[in-house]
């Protein structure tokens, strides 16, 4: 993101920018503090170790801004429609009455849409368009222009599912995969898991949790003496905590997380989210897999389901002797791998 001030006084925000260098750039123009917010645990981890000595620079363990006031901010658009109007939304409830917010984005990812839809309550200046990048600023605008329910969406909300015979409350928001629905995804999770022997009374771990479900329902299932969300999400670990107030809810990195107070487990199950590249799927599980087999027990089980598309059975494979399938014929399966060390 281009077409930074010259000169800032005041205090500046960033949310869910990860560039050290225009952060670094941002607090060489004289702003009083740059405070930096990110939705990612692990971003915010790389950042805090980057500028740990910074006198301006400020990483916070939040995804958006408390306090108001501030007399700049730069939005890096989200993906998700939703979660990028109620960040904008944010952004400007803490904008001072005369700040100013730099904007910019893949207009494919969201980018284009935020833009007409702000134009229509304030003047919005175009500093940049290309088929891949959108930058604008919104001037003569103040949060109470923008309509109501934008301010809603980042706010966790209750959400109830029926699932078997049971009825489970979930907090759950914009900005948390599949946060308004049951994906395809987790659904197959749900259609299939009890087809699986599980072991009772352990220790389980939510992997990738988003708002917590799938680690109520196994509760229910495997009646462990300890449950254990996680996700590096810190809004998908905010509603996880208030769907589950009594539970451990981690905001760690999958791959790289410090798990050591609650290892080993019985059960390790996840629904990794599909993304765009097909590559940072599969990396991510080259990844996963061999981690599992260090935090399971003799005898424990990693559970995934995935689209077949990403032949996570053949990663899995690599590391584990005994690799169970569970398909339908669909487009997804679950891979069943067994300890048996």
């Amino acid at each position: 993101m281009r077409h930074l001030p010259a000169e800032l006084s005041g205090r500046v925000f960033t949310i869910h920018l990860n560039d050290s260098d225009l952060i670094t750039t941002l607090a060489q123009t004289g702003a009083e503090a740059v405070d930096v917010f990110h939705p990612d645990a692990v971003v915010l981890a790389h950042l805090r170790n980057t500028f740990a000595d910074h006198p301006v620079v400020r990483v916070l363990d939040s995804v958006f801004p408390q306090e108001a006031g501030y007399s700049f901010g730069v939005l890096q658009i989200p993906v998700s429609p939703s979660f990028a109007m109620g960040t904008a939304a944010v952004c400007l409830q803490r904008l001072a009455p005369d700040g100013r917010l730099l904007i910019g984005g893949n207009p494919r990812l969201g980018g284009l849409s935020l833009l007409r839809k702000l134009a229509v309550f304030s003047a919005v200046e175009v500093f940049e368009e290309t088929w891949d990048h959108i930058i604008y600023q919104i001037v003569e605008i103040s949060s109470a222009d923008v309509p109501e329910e934008w301010h809603q969406f980042w706010q966790p909300q209750p959400r109830t599912y029926h699932v078997y015979d049971r009825l489970y409350q979930v907090y759950t928001q914009p900005g948390i995969f599949s946060w308004h629905k049951i994906d395809p995804g987790p659904q197959y999770f749900l259609d299939h898991i009890r087809e699986v022997s599980l072991p009772q009374g352990g220790t389980i771990m939510d992997a990738g949790c988003g708002y917590g479900l799938l680690g109520m329902v196994m509760r229910d299932l495997c009646q462990p003496r300890r449950t254990v969300w996680v996700d590096k999400n810190l809004m998908a670990v905010r509603c996880t905590q208030l769907g589950v107030p009594e539970g451990i809810v981690l905001a760690e990195d999958l791959v790289s997380g410090d798990f050591s107070s609650y290892e080993p487990f019985d059960v390790i199950f996840c629904v990794p989210p599909y993304y765009d590249a097909y590559t940072e799927s599969t990396d991510f599980m080259a990844a996963f897999a061999p981690r599992t087999r260090q935090l399971l027990t003799s005898g424990g089980l990693l559970i995934i389901v995935a689209n077949t598309v990403l032949k996570f059975h053949d990663l899995i494979k690599q590391h584990y002797d005994d690799v169970l399938n569970i398909k339908d014929g669909g487009f997804f399966e679950m891979v069943v791998a067994h300890r048996d060390d």
